[in-house]
C-alpha cells in the first residue's frame, strides 16, 4: 500500500524535483494546520509542559535600605498574582525567600525547588523614581531568557503592574487561563500610595514575628485603615497578623476572634481574597469545629488561589475527618509539599497524618525527610518516636522522644507513651505527673494518650473530656486516632464524639 501511495504522486512524466516539491508543500500544509490547531486550543508549539515557577526575591541594595519593606512586598505580591492561575504551580514566598542574593545558578535553584522556570526582578531607584526590571527564564535543558520587560513603578500603580507581569508570564509560558482569571487580571487595581506604603510596612514588620515587630505592624495597618476605611488590604493584613501572632506577642489572648473579625471585614470589601478565606478556614476547623463552614471556606480559597501550601494541608486535615477520604488527604499534603518544598511543616504534617491512621513505616519515612530539612524539628522526632513505639522498637522510640523533648517540651507526652508501651509504668507516670503540673489545655491530649497506653481508661476519659471542654485543636480527629481504637466501643467515647457533629 505504501508503495502504491507514493507512486500516485510520481505520475509518468513528472520530474523528481516536482515530486519533492509536492511532498514539501504537503508537509508545510500539515505543519501549519497543526500549529493552527494548537493555537486554537491554547497550546502553541514550544509551550512549557507543567510550568512550575519560582519567583526569586530581589535585593534592595540599589535603593534606600529603609525601603526593604517594598522589595519584600513586591516579591510577595508577584507570587500571589501568579498563584491565582490554576494552570501554574508557584513556589511559596517562604521557599523562595532563602535565595535572596544567592550565588546558586538558576538550574541549581530549580533542582532544589522542583521548578522549571524562574522569575528574576530587580529594582533601580533614580531621581526620576523607581524602575522595575523583570526577567522570565526557562531553566531546562539549559537556562534561556524567554521574556523581559521594564516598568516605571509607583506605589499607586504597582498592583496593576503586578497583574500585567502575570499576564505576560502566562502568555510566554503558554499556560491556560480561565475567562474568570483573564477578567481579574485585566481589571486595574489602583491604590492610595500612602495607604499601600503603610500596608506594606505593617505586613513587613509583623512577618518578623517578634513582639516589637507585631506591635509596630499593627500600628502601621491601623494607620492605613484611617487613610481609607474602604480598602480591604489593611484588614487582610490584620487578619493574617492576628492569625500568626498568637505565639509572638500578647495578642495571643483573643487573637483568633480578632483574626476572624478582620478576615470577614476584608471579604466584605473584596470577596476574592484567598488569604482571608484561609484565616477563616483555619479558625472554623481548629477552634469553632464548624465543619460545613470549613469546607466552604477551603473550596472558595482554593478556587481563587490554589498555590497556598497551608490551604492544602488544612484541607488534608479536614479530609482526614472522613475515613474514606484518607487517600485524598494524602494527596493534599503532597500538594502542599510541592508548593513549599523547603518548609518542614509540610512533610511533618504528612508524617503525622500517616501516624494518626496507623501507617507507621510511611510515617517514619516522611519524618526522616522532615529531619533532612531541619534536624531539630520536634514534630519529626515525635512522629518517629511514636511510630517506633507502635512497632515495638522501644529503645529507638525513647531515644527519638528524648531528642524532641529537649527541643520542645510540648510533645513530651510521646515519651510517656513510649515508656508505657515498653512496660516502664513508673517512668510513664512520672512524665504524666510532670505534664499535669503545667495546667495547660495543650497537655490534655497528651495525658489522655499516656493513660490509654497504660490501660487506665477512666483517667484517659478524664483527660479526653478535659480536652473537649478546653477545645483542644486535636479533638475532632480523636474518632480516627489509632491510639484510641481500644476506646471505640466504649459509650463514653461515642458520646463525646457525637457532640462534635463531624462530617459524614
Amino acid at each position: 500500500m505504501k508503495k502504491k501511495w507514493l507512486t500516485g504522486f510520481r505520475k509518468p512524466g513528472c520530474s523528481r524535483k516536482l515530486w519533492l516539491t509536492a511532498i514539501t508543500v504537503l508537509a508545510a500544509f500539515f505543519l501549519i494546520s497543526t500549529l493552527n490547531t494548537c493555537i486554537r486550543e491554547g497550546k502553541a508549539a514550544g509551550s512549557i509542559e507543567n510550568p512550575s515557577i519560582a519567583v526569586i526575591p530581589i535585593s534592595n541594595s540599589m535603593c534606600d535600605p529603609e525601603m526593604e519593606y517594598l522589595s519584600a512586598g513586591m516579591h510577595d505580591a508577584i507570587i500571589g498574582e501568579l498563584g491565582s492561575i490554576n494552570s501554574l504551580l508557584v513556589k511559596s514566598q517562604s521557599a523562595t525567600q532563602r535565595y535572596l542574593d544567592s550565588d546558586l545558578t538558576g538550574q541549581q535553584i530549580g533542582n532544589e525547588l522542583g521548578a522549571n522556570i524562574i522569575v528574576k526582578h530587580s529594582m533601580v531607584c533614580t531621581d526620576q523614581g523607581m524602575r522595575l526590571l523583570v526577567q522570565l527564564i526557562q531553566l531546562f535543558p539549559e537556562e534561556k531568557e524567554i521574556w523581559k520587560e521594564t516598568y516605571d513603578l509607583e506605589l499607586s500603580n504597582s498592583l496593576t503592574i503586578y497583574r500585567d507581569i502575570t499576564k505576560q508570564i502566562v502568555k510566554n509560558v503558554r499556560a491556560d487561563m480561565t475567562q474568570q482569571e483573564k477578567t481579574r487580571l485585566n481589571t486595574e487595581r489602583p491604590v492610595n500610595s500612602e495607604l499601600y506604603k503603610k500596608y506594606l510596612q505593617g505586613v513587613f514588620y509583623m512577618n518578623k514575628l517578634t513582639p516589637e515587630g507585631v506591635k509596630q505592624g499593627f500600628r502601621y495597618l491601623n494607620e492605613a485603615i484611617a487613610i481609607d476605611p474602604s480598602d480591604p488590604l489593611p484588614y487582610l493584613g490584620l487578619a493574617l497578623g492576628y492569625s500568626n501572632a498568637g505565639h509572638a506577642s500578647d495578642a495571643g489572648e483573643g487573637a483568633a476572634e480578632s483574626a476572624k473579625k478582620y478576615a470577614l471585614k476584608a471579604l466584605e470589601l473584596d470577596s476574592t481574597l484567598a488569604e482571608a478565606y484561609t484565616v477563616l478556614a483555619t479558625n472554623y476547623l481548629y477552634r469553632e469545629w464548624d465543619f460545613v463552614a470549613t469546607e466552604n471556606a477551603l473550596k472558595r480559597a482554593i478556587s481563587i488561589n490554589p498555590n497556598i501550601a497551608s490551604l492544602h494541608y488544612t484541607l488534608a486535615w479536614y479530609l482526614c475527618l472522613k475515613k474514606d477520604q484518607l487517600p485524598a488527604a494524602e494527596e493534599e499534603m503532597k500538594r502542599a509539599m510541592e508548593i513549599d518544598p523547603l518548609d518542614p511543616i509540610c512533610p511533618g504534617y504528612l508524617a503525622w497524618l500517616y501516624f494518626w491512621v496507623g501507617k507507621y513505616d510511611n510515617a517514619i519515612e516522611a519524618a526522616q525527610k522532615t529531619l533532612e530539612l531541619d534536624p531539630n524539628y520536634p514534630m519529626a522526632h515525635y512522629i518517629m518516636g511514636s511510630a517506633y513505639a507502635e512497632k515495638g522498637m522501644y529503645d529507638k522510640a525513647i531515644e527519638s522522644h528524648k531528642k524532641g523533648a529537649a527541643v520542645s517540651p510540648a510533645l513530651k507526652c510521646g515519651l510517656g507513651v513510649a515508656y508505657a508501651r515498653a512496660g516502664k509504668k513508673k517512668e510513664a507516670l512520672e512524665v504524666a505527673a510532670e505534664l499535669e503540673k503545667y495546667n495547660s489545655y495543650w497537655f490534655t491530649w497528651g495525658l489522655a494518650d499516656i493513660y490509654v497506653a497504660l490501660g487506665d481508661k477512666d483517667k484517659a476519659f478524664h483527660w479526653i473530656e478535659a480536652a473537649y471542654n478546653q477545645r483542644h485543636d486535636f479533638v475532632p480527629w480523636f474518632k480516627n486516632y489509632v491510639y484510641y481504637k481500644d476506646l471505640y466501643n466504649d459509650p463514653r467515647f461515642n458520646e463525646i464524639m457525637n457532640r462534635l457533629n463531624l462530617p459524614a
